[in-house]
């Protein structure tokens, strides 16, 4: 059962990891995830009553509290608002929004506020990148204005996009050094699986840009490639340069590591008995419930 859940919560790790933190190539590579194998590990009784959860329309959703985050509604009226607004008027739709969140008020205006009163005033505080300049905006989303607007300069940028991400992967992959390091090493083009995992800040020497290194592996012989990297062979990618910066090789002597038995999916060997099912129910439903909300209160039913 220990295995069982390990690697169900396996399975899980890199799906929610690769959904939100990166881009790998090739993109379509079959079998990579593989069939996920968690839910044969479980039945639901046929006698039991499942609960479905409520359907809610959240076009139309509004505010209960003052720190609940925007709702659509108000994401696209900052986004009406930022169209019209100098200099990201002129650059619409092609500026980059790095960031959108609720600007939240005070604490002492959150603490004063009970349910029932008038919200303290609605702001978006949102984070652009403009001409290779990154700006910190504040909308006033009741007023229809934008109250405060800085150009940011020095260490710290906003984070990276998938496009960011995508772009990092496609100068890497167009780089004839760095192709050729790989076909040195003995893995072939069609098999290399590339992943930009690292931005940040890397020395004086790479300032006023924003930088991302770039890890490569071989996806020969296995779906889970994290098990075969290219040891020592690190790319350094200016994204607004689309340019490569650094191809750091170290590891020339390093082999890259074996496919046997690094397949992470579960498979059933025939001469062995199959798992008993599992049954994990709530036949009276959960024991908690959802307020309307967003805070903890609201979570564990508790209302503001």
């Amino acid at each position: 059962m220990e295995k069982t859940s390990f690697l169900c919560f396996s399975i899980i790790f890199f799906t929610v990891f690769f959904i939100f933190s990166s881009s790998f190539y090739p993109l379509s590579k079959p079998g990579f995830f593989g069939s996920s194998q968690c839910t044969k590990f479980s039945s639901i009784s046929e006698t039991t009553q499942v609960h479905k959860p409520t359907a809610h329309d959240h076009k139309n959703s509004v505010p209960h509290h003052s720190l609940d985050p925007l709702t659509i509604q108000e994401i696209n009226k900052v986004r009406a608002i930022l169209s019209s607004y100098e200099p990201f008027a002129s650059s619409f739709p092609a500026i980059q929004f790095h960031s959108l969140s609720l600007d939240e008020p005070d604490k002492n205006q959150v603490l004063a506020w009970k349910k029932g009163d008038p919200f303290p005033p609605r702001k978006a505080f949102v984070i652009a990148l403009l001409n290779g300049k990154s700006h910190r905006v504040t909308v006033d989303i009741d007023s229809s204005q934008v109250t405060e607007h800085n150009i940011h300069t020095g260490s710290g940028y906003p984070t990276l996009s998938f496009d960011d991400m995508s772009t990092a992967l496609q100068v890497t992959l167009s780089d004839a050094e760095f192709n050729q390091s790989v076909t040195n090493r003995g893995v072939a083009l069609s098999d290399l699986a590339c992943v930009a995992l690292s931005p940040g800040w890397y020395g004086s020497d790479e300032e006023n840009g924003r930088v991302i290194k770039v890890q490569c592996f071989s996806s020969e012989g296995s779906p889970n490639f994290y098990m075969r990297p290219i040891g020592g062979l690190t790319v350094t990618v200016d994204i607004d340069r689309r340019k490569v910066v650094k191809i750091s090789n170290t590891g020339r002597d390093i082999p890259v590591p074996k496919s046997t038995s690094t397949d992470y999916r579960y498979k059933a060997p025939a001469e062995k008995k199959p798992l008993n099912p599992i049954s994990i129910e709530q036949p009276k439903g959960p024991s908690f419930i959802v307020e309307d909300g967003h805070s903890e209160m609201g979570e564990l039913g508790i209302p503001y």
